[in-house]
């Protein structure tokens, strides 16, 4: 049986460097996450990113990749 393959989320310090390392942020998941590992499960197909702030692990989507 062949497993999913799964895309890793890069983890940047601060929104401000993960919009000069991705682009313009086009949106946010609302959720906060305690851990990248946690965050990465809900988005196994990848193609986000995500950030620390005050709360806790944000995810990402740039505006580039926005479809």
């Amino acid at each position: 049986m062949k497993t999913a393959k799964r895309w890793p989320i890069e983890l940047y310090n601060s929104e401000e460097e993960a919009a000069s390392g991705e682009g313009a942020i086009a949106d946010i998941d609302g959720s906060v996450y305690d851990s990248i590992e946690e965050a990465e499960s809900y988005f196994p197909e990848g193609g986000v990113f995500a950030f620390n702030d005050a709360e806790g692990i944000r995810v990402a989507w740039a505006a580039c990749h926005e479809g």
